[in-house]
């Protein structure tokens, strides 16, 4: 009896391992879907400040060109140069925000693998978990069999003429 009780909780084991395993795949997902809302967000972030950068740059130059109208110096170089400094600028935040963007892409990209890393560790330990039960209790697993089968009804012939037979032993 003891052996097919410990049997049974062997399998109970095996299965809670699994489930398990299952569990820890599931929250590897969840943390891989997070990473990719979180890179989502910062693309759409880069893009806003790249936009923002544009309007700024533009309202810039637009007032810089104001000025030298009112300044009466319309064609002057002096006019150029602080365009082209505003451009530059422009240029050198746009870069800035590009820059970010792309570590923070990389961040991402090691997170994801991180992420990959750990699910598959904890499905390898489940695993061995798992195998390890198998073997742990593999003696009683094998006695699972032997067990039921002593344990079985026995039918025994009484002679008698009506063929009727009685049933002796059972489950315990």
């Amino acid at each position: 009896m003891f052996d097919f009780v410990a049997s049974i909780l062997g399998g109970a084991k095996i299965g809670a391992d699994v489930f398990g395993a299952k569990a820890a795949k599931k929250a590897a997902k969840a943390s891989a879907a997070q990473e990719q809302v979180r890179k989502e967000q910062l693309q759409l972030d880069s893009a806003r400040q790249r936009r923002q950068v544009a309007r700024s740059a533009a309202v810039a130059q637009a007032n810089a060109l104001a000025a030298g109208v009112a300044a009466g110096s319309f064609n002057s170089s002096q006019v150029e140069g602080v365009q082209a400094s505003l451009a530059s600028q422009e240029g050198e935040q746009t870069s800035v925000i590009s820059q970010a963007e792309k570590l923070g892409f990389s961040i991402f990209d090691l997170n994801q693998q991180i992420t990959k890393a750990k699910s598959e560790q904890a499905t390898s330990s489940a695993i061995s978990n798992a195998i390890g039960s198998i073997a742990g209790n593999s003696s009683n697993i094998l006695n699972v069999g032997s067990t039921l089968y002593n344990n079985l009804p026995t039918y025994s012939s009484t002679g008698s003429t009506d063929a009727s037979a009685t049933i002796s032993g059972g489950l315990v």
